[in-house]
């Protein structure tokens, strides 16, 4: 028995389908929202961006893509892909004007936490994509697309990338465009394998073999986008690690200093430090450099900065 609760499959096709017709409108919404994540992410400001990302409309698309590839309808996804890219386009421009006009223009930690995708922002995003898909069969208004669009992110990655435009800032530029591609393959792709265990018919008759060639097409696509946030996370997982392991050797070998300071460079392996205290002898100075290795640190070189003698 049908359950009244739930678009039937022909009901969730003509919704998406209806969700990606371009309106003056949604446009207007869609560069309010990235002006107000812009403001959250230049303030630093956490709630400012969930609202942001509560009023944008660019999840429509994204899903239409999903169901396009799904039913093999040309017309959709070329439509939805069209949609996606003018969306991403005015919220670019307008993220990279407001940072011009804006008088703090200084890389917060919100801005920078969008420039390093991980596999995790991918994993959110499968199980974001699923759920979303989900949520968008249900016939009454529910909370499950809009927590989506706050888990996945789109919105401040562009934003991102208008600020990297402005800054003329490639890191910043590739690495936000990299998570907002991230995001976006896989909530297309959970969105088609969504569509596939609801059964939802295709839009023209399919070979079996042109359907096994297309699920290739997105599985190879899918690992090829995935490959670099799997390195990133290795790295960032190790830093996380070294992080720890420096808060340890601090505790240990430097509980007679005030220390003022602590930076870790991953990259060019330098643990610096900047401390109150007496002043350390040079043999001291090399106990402290070999004391790295108990603490897995013996990639590291130590730099101690006497700031002042207490």
């Amino acid at each position: 028995m049908d359950d009244p609760s739930v678009l039937t499959n022909q009901e969730l096709y003509d919704k998406i389908y209806d969700g990606i017709t371009p309106k003056k409108e949604n446009v207007l919404i869609l560069v309010c929202a990235i002006v107000i994540a812009s403001i959250g992410l230049n303030m630093n400001s956490q709630p400012v961006v969930i609202g942001a990302m509560l009023i944008s409309p660019i999840m429509a698309p994204v899903q239409g893509l999903g169901m396009g590839l799904a039913t093999f309808d040309s017309r959709l996804t070329i439509k939805a892909l069209k949609l996606l890219l003018l969306e991403a386009g005015f919220a670019i421009i307008a993220a990279a004007l407001y940072f011009f006009l804006s008088p703090i223009t200084y890389a917060s930690s919100e801005i920078l936490a969008r420039t390093q995708p991980t596999i995790w922002d991918a994993i959110i995003a499968i199980f974001g994509g699923i759920a979303g898909m989900i949520g968008a069969r249900k016939k009454e208004m529910n909370n499950i697309v809009p927590g989506v669009a706050i888990a996945t992110t789109l919105m401040p990655p562009l934003c991102v990338v208008g600020y990297g435009i402005y800054e003329r800032n490639l890191d910043f530029f590739l690495g936000a465009s990299y998570l907002f591609l991230v995001n976006v393959s896989c909530i297309i792709l959970t969105s088609f394998i969504v569509l596939q265990v609801f059964q939802i018919s295709t839009r023209k008759v399919v070979k079996k073999g042109e359907a096994k060639k297309r699920n290739y097409v997105m599985i190879f696509v899918a690992v090829l986008v995935l490959l670099p946030s799997i390195f990133s996370a290795g790295s960032l997982v190790k830093k996380q690690v070294d992080e720890q392991q420096v808060k340890k050797y601090l505790a240990n070998e430097f509980s007679d200093y005030y220390v003022l300071n602590q930076a870790l460079d991953t990259e060019n392996h330098q643990l610096s430090i900047d401390t109150i205290g007496s002043e350390l002898t040079k043999s001291q100075l090399t106990q402290l450099q070999e004391k790295l290795a108990d603490y897995r640190l013996k990639d590291y070189q130590l730099s101690v900065r006497q700031v002042a003698d207490s």
